[in-house]
């Protein structure tokens, strides 16, 4: 199978969990405009950039995680996987060309690598999903028993 889209086969779509990437974003918002304010102004000023983030900050976030959330989707199918990469470049993997599934904590966002034989860039797969047994489920029914992402979700071979 070649690098495109696969279109046969059963697949299941899963998305990022909305309420937990939205709070945590938000946060950081919050975090990155308090801590600008106080290093530019000092704390004197801290409060009117604390109302402007507590008004816009909720807004952005909600806008950008949105959006984010919709682009960003995985989908697993009978022949293998379909995510994208760190850059957001969306390809189709086999089961067969996956190498290593190893996880890595970005800032709060727990994510597995796909790497695979082809030595293209990883595909970076959220943990932080909306139905994750959903996800894992998939996994179990379409990964070959040697995949190295079953055996990242299923390390005792269930």
């Amino acid at each position: 199978m070649t690098e495109e889209r696969a279109t046969d086969g059963e697949k299941v779509v899963v998305r990022a969990a909305f309420l937990w990437v939205l709070s945590l974003f938000l946060i950081y918002v919050l975090s990155i405009g308090l801590a600008y304010e106080y290093i530019a102004h000092g704390f004197y000023w801290c409060w009117r950039c604390a109302t402007i983030c507590l008004v816009w900050g909720p807004v952005y976030s909600l806008i950008v995680i949105t959006v984010l959330i919709l682009y960003f989707t995985v989908e697993v199918r009978t022949g293998g996987i379909y995510g994208c990469n760190v850059w957001g470049k969306y390809r189709f993997v086999t089961w067969e060309r996956m190498l290593s599934a190893r996880p890595i904590n970005l800032l709060g966002f727990r994510y597995v690598r796909l790497f695979t034989d082809d030595k293209k860039s990883a595909l970076w797969i959220a943990l932080f999903l909306s139905q994750p047994e959903r996800f894992k489920g998939a996994i179990r029914r379409f990964a070959p028993e040697d995949n190295p992402l079953r055996r990242f979700f299923f390390p005792q071979g269930a």
